[in-house]
């Protein structure tokens, strides 16, 4: 009964944290928990580097990624405070692509608690770096996503690659 009980808790506070449900319907909600520099170390495990100045500077988060049953259609809610103190919620989704392992942008919804143009400049970067973006899940029970966000020269890795990490299991 306890396990029932603690189940039925973590799933409602996942349901409650999402602001877009997906039109095919929400199975999947998995929690942005950082950033890596472009790859799994031994395929399962995630060695995080700081967050990229160019969304630290603007106080923009990746809160969320959700997928359908089918795992054909994801969405990423981001959200961010104005310099007025505005609170932003900006959310893309995409279709994904097999093939090619991309997710490829379909259409984007927002909003804020004021003026939507003071959020447009960040939903405009952020639409930017995700227009077609690459993905890859961790072996071992995929645990964690990484969608590319940055594929250029970058303050936190060596190289070019900064992937947005996604944890199944965190709270």
């Amino acid at each position: 009964m306890k396990r029932l009980f603690l189940l039925t808790i973590l799933i409602a506070s996942s349901v409650s944290a999402q602001i877009w449900p997906l039109p095919t319907g929400t199975t999947y909600f998995v929690k942005g928990t950082g950033y890596d520099c472009g790859e799994f170390i031994k395929r399962y495990k995630v060695e995080y580097t700081t967050t990229p100045k160019l969304f630290s500077e603007k106080g923009i988060n990746f809160d969320l990624l959700t997928a359908d049953s089918d795992l054909n259609v994801f969405s990423i809610e981001t959200s961010w405070n104005t310099e007025s103190g505005q609170h932003c919620q900006f959310g893309l989704f995409f279709n994904r692509a097999r093939e090619t392992r991309t997710l490829d942008l379909d259409y984007t919804k927002s909003k804020s608690n004021g003026s939507a143009q003071a959020c447009l400049e960040n939903e405009m970067l952020i639409k930017s770096k995700l227009q077609s973006a690459k993905y890859e899940a961790s072996k071992r029970g995929i645990r964690y996503i990484a969608v590319d966000i940055l594929n250029e020269e970058n303050e936190v890795c060596d190289g070019t690659r900064v992937r947005l990490i996604f944890d199944r299991r965190a709270q």
